[in-house]
């Protein structure tokens, strides 16, 4: 899980960049890469591929998406 986030907020996969802290399906992943309509996610554990056109991110303290 991420240390220090202010909830999350869904946003589009188009508007995804490499990097931003996603939630999906109770567990926190990085966006890796988009390509085309696939959007790649990662964590220590695993490597997913997935097509939802809409992402949970994590938020900062100033309701940015929280990027690593």
């Amino acid at each position: 899980m991420v240390n220090q986030h202010y909830g999350t907020m869904p946003v589009i996969r188009q508007c995804l960049e490499p990097g931003m802290m996603a939630l999906r399906d109770g567990c926190a992943y990085r966006v890796s890469a988009i390509r085309g309509k696939h959007v790649y996610l990662h964590s220590m554990r695993e490597q997913i591929r997935i097509t939802d056109r809409v992402v949970e991110v994590f938020l900062d303290g100033f309701g940015n998406p929280l990027t690593h």
